[in-house]
């Protein structure tokens, strides 16, 4: 959407810089809002908007939003794997958290487009393994033979949700 901003959550980690460089570089430099917890920049982020955000601050996000006149938001931020398993509690608190917060803007803002890449790495047999001897419901089983990454489990299982209405 070129009538609107992007804003890019999470944007002084590993994808984040190179992602809010390349769309700088396509939308133009102020077009782009990058924002993450950390009050200092990245050098690279210093050629366009910045603004220090917290993911789990929903009013905080919003109010970028409304500022900015956001369309379109990146969804980055998380703890990693290795922080993750080391601090679950804290892992889900931003992990998830953090996305509802998002999704839960975009609902009330019909305009507002978001991307999330999933932690992939957070899927896997031993996922499944724990999800069923806990007696929870897995819709989608990564890695399969017809899907063997959960980026292709999660296309499959999508096509299939909307050819069938749900």
């Amino acid at each position: 959407d070129m009538t609107g901003k992007t804003l890019v959550i999470g944007a002084s980690g590993q994808i984040g810089i190179e992602l809010v460089m390349k769309l700088r570089e396509q939308r133009g430099s102020d077009r782009v809002i990058a924002s993450d917890l950390k009050a200092a920049t990245p050098e690279d982020l210093e050629r366009g908007p910045y603004e220090q955000l917290n993911a789990l601050n929903k009013e905080g996000i919003e109010s970028c939003i409304e500022r900015h006149g956001v369309t379109e938001v990146y969804h980055l931020a998380a703890l990693l794997s290795a922080t993750s398993e080391k601090f679950p509690e804290k892992a889900w608190d931003l992990n998830m958290n953090g996305l509802f917060h998002i999704l839960n803007i975009a609902r009330a803002r019909k305009e507002l487009r978001v991307f999330w890449p999933s932690s992939i790495a957070a899927f896997g047999p031993t996922t499944a393994s724990a999800v069923e001897h806990e007696g929870l419901r897995l819709d989608i089983i990564a890695p399969n033979p017809k899907a063997p990454s959960m980026t292709m489990a999660l296309d499959d299982f999508l096509k299939e949700y909307n050819k069938n209405g749900k």
